[in-house]
């Protein structure tokens, strides 16, 4: 199977990786203003606002930060609670110019701004290439759900913006994260999960086995890509519309003869749907969501291709089957028999 993972490879590296946060633009100044209010009300923070390689906004240690050291302490009073979203909090203080959190709204982007499914504009929302995705695209179309979603942290109960913490970028498996401080009730301590030194990027990890199409769904990110790349949530056999991938997480498909085959089969109409919708082109200047989109078009159809292969190697007499599915080429001899999808 090597021969199929390298050739993957290659062809994952025309998707560029976006890993932004929700925030597209924020100005120093603003930034600076947001650190000086968190101290003022007897918080510290050791990261400074910068640009990534991507050229995304990102935040970035100030200092050497070891593992399980804060990152930044978060008085309680910084903190916004948005309860459920029906209460318009968010939107209430946001309209308000007396608001106390006006420091920490200040740097929220605009709604053009926002990169989130709920956000997305009607003219983009085809590139997701999925009636399922689509539909919640057209009934969600509503600002302030984008602007929690992104990124509220969940801490029991409560639904929380933390600011700071959430100008983190997203990077799989990254274990930083957001503790109580004990010693000051109702302060956070955003935690490093590994040492940093000046200069470091600082992440934080969504839940790992989010996949793709999900991740960009709910919290606007398209991280960096998976080797072996894993099939989409909407393409997944256990896909279920009423939990949103709960059930999906990392299960990898196996069975009998004639399931593969009957999976094969599946596989094989959703790949002929997915060639005919075809990829969206390269364009110059077309902006950080149509690219974003793009990239994940491309890891769809990888994602499908690689586990087609990986079921005709179950039982090798589906083989042929497959090479006429579309001209697939043989696998090589050797490799990995059941790789994690």
């Amino acid at each position: 199977m090597k021969g199929l993972q390298t050739a993957l490879q290659v062809s994952l590296l025309i998707a560029s990786v976006w890993t932004a946060t929700a925030f597209i633009h924020i100005k120093p100044d603003k930034y600076d203003a947001l650190v000086k209010w968190i101290e003022e009300n007897g918080g510290s923070v050791k990261a400074s606002l910068g640009i990534n390689q991507m050229g995304t906004h990102g935040i970035f240690a100030t200092e050497f930060i070891k593992a399980g050291d804060p990152i930044a302490q978060i008085p309680s009073s910084t903190i916004l609670d948005v309860g459920t979203f029906e209460t318009g909090q968010v939107l209430r203080e946001i309209l308000s110019s007396q608001s106390k959190y006006k420091p920490y709204l200040d740097i929220m982007p605009g709604k053009s701004e926002l990169v989130h499914g709920c956000n997305l504009s009607p003219e983009l929302a085809p590139m997701l290439q999925s009636e399922f995705w689509e539909a919640l695209v057209w009934n969600w179309q509503q600002y302030m759900k984008s602007q929690t979603f992104t990124r509220v942290f969940h801490d029991g109960a409560a639904m929380l913006l933390i600011p700071i913490f959430d100008l983190a970028n997203h990077r799989r498996n990254c274990t930083t994260n957001v503790v109580a401080d004990k010693s000051k009730k109702g302060q956070k301590l955003f935690v490093a999960g590994e040492d940093l030194g000046p200069g470091d990027e600082i992440c934080f990890g969504f839940k790992s086995h989010l996949r793709d199409d999900y991740a960009f769904i709910n919290f606007g990110v398209v991280a960096e890509e998976e080797h072996p790349p894993r099939l989409f949530l909407v393409d997944h056999h256990l896909f279920d519309f009423r939990d949103e991938g709960a059930s999906v997480k990392n299960q990898v498909f196996n069975g009998t003869e004639e399931e593969v085959k009957s999976e094969l089969l599946r596989l094989h109409t959703l790949d002929k749907f997915l060639k005919d919708a075809g990829v969206a082109p390269d364009k110059e200047d077309a902006g950080l969501v149509y690219n974003m989109l793009r990239t994940l078009q491309i890891r769809r159809r990888a994602g499908v291709t690689y586990e087609i292969k990986r079921l005709a190697q179950l039982h090798s007499h589906w083989l042929d089957v497959v090479q006429l599915l579309e001209g697939f080429l043989a696998p090589e001899e050797g490799g990995d028999k059941h790789p994690e999808l």
